[in-house]
C-alpha cells in the first residue's frame, strides 16, 4: 500500500487513531462546517453570530480544490463527484500502484491536509514567543517573518498550565532547547540580560 493510500484512508474511511475508534477526517471537517458546530463568532456589527464554522468551511474547499487539481493533473480532465471518492479513486484503477514520485508528492500534500484539519479540530495553545535574545546564539527574531525566536510551552495536553518545572524552551534560530531546570536558568538569563 502507497504512502498516500494511507493518508487516503485516514481522510475518508472510519479508522483507529490512538486505539481509539475515529471517523474519517474529511467527515469530521464537514461536520464541523455545519450551522451550530462551534457557535459562530459573531458579525462585524455585533450582531447575529455566523451560523457555520467558517474555517472549516474555507479549509474544506481549499483541500477540495487541491485535490481537484491534481486530479486533473494526473487524469487529464475534471472529476465530478464527492471529494471522497476522488481521492478513494486516485489510489483505484489504474492507479493502484502511483509513480513514486507522484505518490511522494501526494503523501506530502495530504499530510499538510491531516495536520490542517486536526489543528482546527483540536486546537492547542501556542507555545509563548520570547523577544528576548537567545542566550546560546543572540538571534532575537528568525525567518522572513521576523518571529521571535525564543519560545516557551507552558501548556499541557488539556491546555492547562504546567507546574514550571515541566516547561520547555526552544530557540528556532539556532535550535538550543532548555527543560526542567534549565528553564530557571534561561529565565534568569533573560532577566539579567
Amino acid at each position: 500500500m502507497s504512502r498516500f493510500a494511507v493518508h487516503v484512508h485516514q481522510l475518508t474511511q472510519p479508522h483507529l487513531a490512538g486505539g481509539q475508534p475515529a471517523d474519517a477526517l474529511l467527515s469530521r471537517l464537514r461536520n464541523a462546517s455545519t450551522p451550530g458546530s462551534d457557535g459562530g463568532k459573531a458579525g462585524g456589527d455585533g450582531g447575529k453570530p455566523v451560523p457555520v464554522n467558517l474555517s472549516a468551511v474555507d479549509l474544506f474547499c481549499k483541500i477540495e480544490a487541491a485535490a481537484r487539481t491534481e486530479w486533473q493533473l494526473l487524469r487529464g480532465f475534471p472529476y465530478v463527484g464527492r471529494l471522497e471518492n476522488l481521492l478513494r479513486d486516485l489510489i483505484g484503477t489504474p492507479f493502484v500502484e502511483l509513480p513514486e514520485d507522484w505518490d511522494e508528492y501526494l503523501h506530502g500534500l495530504a499530510t499538510g491536509w491531516i495536520a490542517d484539519i486536526t489543528a482546527l479540530l483540536h486546537p492547542v495553545k501556542p507555545r509563548r514567543r520570547l523577544h528576548r535574545p537567545c542566550p546560546a546564539c543572540g538571534a532575537k527574531y528568525h525567518g522572513d517573518d521576523r518571529l521571535p525566536a525564543l519560545t516557551l510551552n507552558c501548556w499541557d495536553a488539556d491546555e492547562e498550565m504546567m507546574h514550571p518545572s515541566r516547561w520547555d524552551a526552544s530557540c528556532e534560530a539556532c535550535g538550543a532547547e532548555w527543560t526542567g531546570d534549565d528553564v530557571q536558568w534561561l529565565a534568569a538569563a533573560l532577566s539579567a540580560a
